[in-house]
């Protein structure tokens, strides 16, 4: 997702739309008509143009590293799964955290193989 274009070409592009048609203004200013369009009845509601700030701010993180650490070093044999479940988050999750602290999982099978 790209960045939102600043307030001074949007108050541009509203203005230039006052003059000339949208779909002209469209094509100067490089934007879609349907982008002019917004601007211009926003400009004419007297809403303010500035972009929106504040709302990307990714999302949010459950996993607790240190938990996740002190849960393993106690209950070493349970399955992602398990470790999951006992947590709230997912398997995946499980993984990605055991990766980042540098600890691996080997899957214990009730079946050996002979030979």
């Amino acid at each position: 997702m790209g960045l939102p274009f600043s307030f001074d070409l949007r108050s541009r592009i509203a203005k230039a739309a006052e003059k000339i048609s949208q779909t002209e203004v469209a094509k100067i200013f490089n934007v879609s008509r349907v982008t002019v369009g917004k601007y211009v009845r926003a400009a004419r509601a007297g809403c303010d143009l500035k972009p929106k700030s504040g709302y990307q701010r990714g999302h949010s993180h459950k996993l607790d590293l240190e938990a996740l650490r002190n849960y393993v070093e106690k209950n070493p044999t349970e399955s992602l799964k398990q470790i999951g479940q006992a947590l709230g988050i997912a398997p995946k999750t499980v993984h990605k955290g055991l990766r980042r602290l540098g600890i691996t999982k080997k899957k214990i099978s009730g079946v050996h193989r002979a030979g």
